[in-house]
C-alpha cells in the first residue's frame, strides 16, 4: 500500500493519546532545557518502538516514539529562531550539510514520480531528520556536563537494547534475525552490526579511562557488544571492525591505549566463533558467483553486487550524471557511496566527500583538544574511531540511511560540535581578556 490518509488517521486514532501526553509532560521541559531532548532521544534511538504509517516500493515507512521528542526538540529550536550558533566547526558542517540537502531537494524535484511522490517526499524529510539531528545536538550542547548527560542516554539506551539481543541470540538467532527491538521486518545485520561497533568503539576508551564499577559496567557492555556483533554475520560490519583495530592502534599516543588495542588484535584469532571464520570463507568458496577483479571469485550474493554497482556506473549514471536521480531514484544500491552518486549525482558526491574530509578534521582536531579530560578524551576518540569505521561500511552498504546508526552518529556528531564551540568560545574570552 502507498501512504494514505486512511493510514495517517488510523496512527492517530490510535496512538494521539499517548502523543498527546508526552507533548503535555516533556515539550515545557524541552522548550526551558532543550538539551534534555538530546538526552531522551540519544536514549531512545536502539530501542524506540516504531509503527508503519504506510510503505514504498523500497520499504516501509515507520513513525518512532523517538520522533515524538525529535519535534518537541524542533519546537524549542523553533522558538529560539532556528538558531545555528556560531563559533566552532559544527557551523561549517552544518552549512555544507544544509547545502547537501538542498542539491538533494533539487534532484528529487527534477526525478519526481507522481505515482510514488508521498513516499520519496516522507523519505526526503527523514533524511532531513537525521541531518537535523547534528544541527540540533550542536545548537543546544553547551559545555562537557551537556555531552555527560548524552553520553548517559547513549549508554542505557543501548544497554537496554543488549538486554534484548543477547537473549535473542541465546535462542539461535544468527544474520538477519538480529534485529534492533520491535522491528519485524527491517533493521537486520547491516545495521545492528555497525551499530553494536558503535558500542564497542565508544565504550572502549571509557574502559580505559574509568574505574571501579563504571569500569566492570562499560566491559560488560563492550563484550555483549562484540557478541551482538559477530552473531550478525555482517561482512560490511567486519570490515569495519578491522578498520577500527588499524585505526586505534596507529593513532592512539597514550600508551595504556595503544598496549590495550595491540592485546584486542593479538587475542583476535582465538576469541572470533566459527562462524565468523565460515561466513568470510563462503565470500570466496560459495556457490552461484562470478569473477571480479580479474580472477576474485565470490560468492552469488556478492558478486550479484558487483554486477549492479557496474550497471549503475556504466548504464544507469551516464543518463543524469551531475544532478542524479534523487531520492529512491536509482532503486537499491548497497553502498552508500554510490547510493549518494545516483541520487545527488557527481554534484552531491563531491559535496558528500567533503563533508566526511570536513567531519574527520573535526573529529581529529577535537580529540588532541581534549588530552585535557578524561571524558572529552574517551568520547571524541571513541566517536572518531567509529566514524572511521563507517567510512569503509559504506562501500559494501547504506551506512548513513540505514535508521538507528545515522541517526546516533549524527546525533553524538553534534554533541561533541556543541563541546567544541564553547572550548572555541571559551579560549576566545581568554585571548580578549590575555589581549
Amino acid at each position: 500500500m502507498e501512504i494514505t490518509e486512511e493510514s495517517i488517521g488510523q496512527i492517530l486514532k490510535y496512538y494521539l493519546p499517548i502523543i498527546f501526553v508526552t507533548f503535555s509532560l516533556f515539550l515545557p521541559l524541552i522548550i526551558l532545557k532543550p538539551h534534555l531532548g538530546i538526552f531522551f532521544i540519544s536514549m531512545l534511538i536502539p530501542i524506540s518502538p516504531s509503527v508503519v504509517v504506510g510503505q514504498t516500493h523500497v520499504r516501509d515507512i515507520t513513525l518512532r516514539f523517538e520522533d515524538i521528542f525529535f519535534v518537541m526538540t524542533l519546537i524549542s529550536w523553533a522558538l529560539r529562531g532556528f538558531s545555528i550558533p556560531k563559533g566552532g566547526e559544527g557551523f561549517k558542517i552544518s552549512n555544507i550539510i544544509i547545502f547537501l540537502f538542498l542539491l538533494y531537494g533539487i534532484s528529487t524535484f527534477l526525478h519526481l514520480n507522481i505515482y510514488n511522490w508521498k513516499g520519496v517526499i516522507l523519505f526526503y524529510l527523514k533524511y532531513a531528520q537525521y541531518f537535523f539531528y547534528f544541527i540540533l545536538a550542536y545548537s543546544f550542547v553547551r559545555g562537557e556536563s551537556d555531552a555527560k548527560l548524552v553520553a548517559l542516554g547513549f549508554f542505557i539506551g543501548v544497554s537496554l537494547a543488549l538486554l534484548y539481543w543477547i537473549p535473542e541470540i541465546m535462542k539461535g538467532k544468527i544474520g538477519n534475525e538480529v534485529r534492533f527491538p520491535f522491528h519485524k521486518e527491517y533493521g537486520g545485520r547491516e545495521n545492528v552490526g555497525i551499530f553494536s561497533l558503535g558500542i564497542m568503539a565508544i565504550s572502549f576508551p571509557f574502559i580505559l579511562s574509568s574505574k571501579g564499577y563504571k569500569k566492570v559496567l562499560l566491559i560488560i557492555i563492550f563484550a555483549l557488544s562484540a557478541v551482538v556483533y559477530f552473531r550478525t554475520l555482517s561482512r560490511a560490519s567486519y570490515l569495519a571492525g578491522v578498520a577500527w583495530l588499524i585505526f586505534s592502534l596507529f593513532y592512539i599516543r597514550k600508551t595504556s591505549f595503544f598496549i590495550s588495542v595491540l592485546v584486542l588484535i593479538v587475542v583476535f584469532p582465538f576469541i572470533v566463533p566459527d562462524y565468523v571464520i565460515d561466513r568470510i570463507k563462503y565470500t570466496f568458496e560459495g556457490t552461484g558467483g562470478g569473477k571480479i577483479l580479474g580472477s576474485v571469485y565470490v560468492e552469488s550474493s556478492l558478486f550479484v553486487r558487483w554486477e549492479r554497482w557496474k550497471y549503475f556506473i556504466f548504464e544507469q549514471l551516464p543518463e543524469s550524471p551531475i544532478f542524479g536521480f534523487g531520492i529512491l531514484g536509482v532503486g537499491l544500491m548497497d553502498s552508500q557511496y554510490l547510493r549518494v552518486w545516483g541520487e545527488g549525482g557527481t554534484a552531491g558526491l563531491i559535496i558528500f566527500l567533503i563533508l566526511l574530509y570536513r567531519i574527520f578534521k573535526f573529529l581529529k582536531r577535537t580529540n588532541r583538544l581534549a588530552y585535557g579530560s578524561e571524558f572529552l578524551f574517551s568520547f571524541s576518540f571513541g566517536l572518531f574511531s567509529w566514524f572511521v569505521s563507517i567510512l569503509f561500511h559504506m562501500i559494501g552498504a547504506n551506512t548513513f540511511v540505514i535508521l538507528q546508526t545515522s541517526e546516533m552518529f549524527w546525533l553524538l556528531l553534534g554533541t561533541l560540535a556543541g563541546v567544541e564551540r564553547n572550548m572555541h568560545n571559551n579560549e576566545k574570552l581568554a585571548n580578549e581578556k590575555n589581549g
